[in-house]
């Protein structure tokens, strides 16, 4: 299921806490939405999909797409109560 890169970004930096230079490991890259995130906020990834043709998409498609601003965006009303 395909997730929004604010998702991603939150998870990683809310849920997770990671700094950059933290190592974070995609199984299921997909689309590649944690792949944008993670390179936005300056994380090492490593990424792998049982499909080849999707890591090669999420590649050209996401990893230039995505800056440390737009990563930074708030990601919405689904998440704006959660608390910890």
């Amino acid at each position: 299921t395909q997730k929004p890169i604010a998702l991603s970004t939150w998870i990683f930096r809310e849920r997770a806490k990671l700094k950059p230079g933290s190592l974070v490991f995609v199984p299921y890259l997909g689309s590649g939405p944690d792949l944008a995130a993670a390179v936005a906020m300056g994380l090492r990834i490593i990424a792998c999909d049982v499909e080849s043709w999707c890591c090669q998409t999420a590649v050209s498609a996401r990893l230039h797409a995505i800056t440390p601003e737009r990563a930074a965006e708030p990601v919405g009303p689904l998440f704006s109560g959660v608390t910890q």
